[in-house]
């Protein structure tokens, strides 16, 4: 007797899952008190570290402006949160790249019901930063393999907490199906 198509869909996409429940577990027992250090699996730096040089040249904008601490602080936060983002998006060719960035960007907008005009203006404001962090991230941090699944990022009076929870993208040939999904 022939499984139907749906049986056969659904084994699929259950296989999926499991792949991705699978991956979630590694990242929660990494990320947990039992954190394996970057330098007992062979990396020189902490992702942590890469990501905060990488994000540089937007945290030293932020604390330069004359914004208040506080608001400083919640721009930073949210900064160092797109940057996780754009870092994952720049193991892409630009095109599809630039692709995924519009979708995560008109997701939330469709979301809450503003207008295509709103879309396009946070766009346009989005793609230059974008921009300027791919071309860093293929300079400066081409060759480092890590792909970005959980942050955890702290800022108040001007100093940042940023833990980062990833995984290797040349040990886990899957992670390309959750590059729609931003880091947490």
């Amino acid at each position: 007797m022939k499984k139907s198509k749906k049986l056969k869909a659904t084994k699929k996409r259950s296989t999926h899952k499991q792949r991705l429940a699978a991956m979630a577990t590694e990242v929660q027992e990494s990320a947990g008190l039992h954190a394996i250090s970057s330098q007992a699996v062979g990396y020189k730096t902490k992702l942590s570290d890469l990501l905060l040089e990488y994000a540089k040249p937007l945290t030293e904008m932020i604390f330069a402006s004359e914004l208040s601490e506080i608001e400083k602080d919640s721009a930073a936060q949210e900064a160092l949160e797109q940057v996780a983002f754009f870092w994952n998006l720049a193991f892409l060719p630009y095109e599809e790249a630039s692709k995924k960035l519009f979708s995560a960007v008109v997701s939330p907008f469709n979301t809450y019901g503003l207008s295509m005009e709103q879309t396009i203006l946070h766009k346009r404001k989005v793609k230059p930063v974008f921009d300027m962090m791919y071309e860093r991230k293929q300079s400066l941090f081409s060759d480092d393999p890590r792909f970005v699944v959980k942050t955890d990022i702290h800022c108040q009076a001007l100093n940042i907490s940023f833990n980062v929870a990833s995984l290797d993208i040349n040990e886990h040939p899957y992670l390309p199906e959750i590059f729609d999904q931003k880091p947490q």
